[in-house]
C-alpha cells in the first residue's frame, strides 16, 4: 500500500494505491465490494465526504491495483438550519 498526502493552499489531496486480487464489480460506473456480505459503503462514504468540502473523489484499476484520490477543501464550512 502506498499513501501520499499534500496540502496546497486550502485543498487537502491524498492518493492511496493498493494492491487487490484483480477480481473488479462495476455497476454504473461504480465499485462495489467484492467481499461476502458487505455493501461496499466505504468509497461513497469517501464521495460523500470530498462534496460536503467541496472536492471529488476518482477511484481507478489496473491489474491487480486499486487507485483511490480524495481532495477535500480545508476552509471551515457552515451548516445551514
Amino acid at each position: 500500500m502506498r499513501l501520499n498526502m499534500i496540502c496546497s493552499g486550502k485543498m487537502l489531496a491524498i492518493a492511496v494505491d493498493n494492491g487487490f486480487d484483480g477480481n473488479v464489480r462495476l455497476e454504473g460506473g461504480r465499485y462495489l465490494s467484492t467481499k461476502p456480505g458487505h455493501l461496499g459503503m466505504g468509497l461513497k462514504s469517501l464521495d460523500d465526504i470530498s462534496k460536503k468540502y467541496h472536492g471529488g473523489v476518482e477511484f481507478t484499476h489496473d491489474g491487480t491495483e486499486f487507485h483511490a484520490s480524495v481532495m477535500a477543501g480545508l476552509e471551515e464550512t457552515r451548516e445551514r438550519s
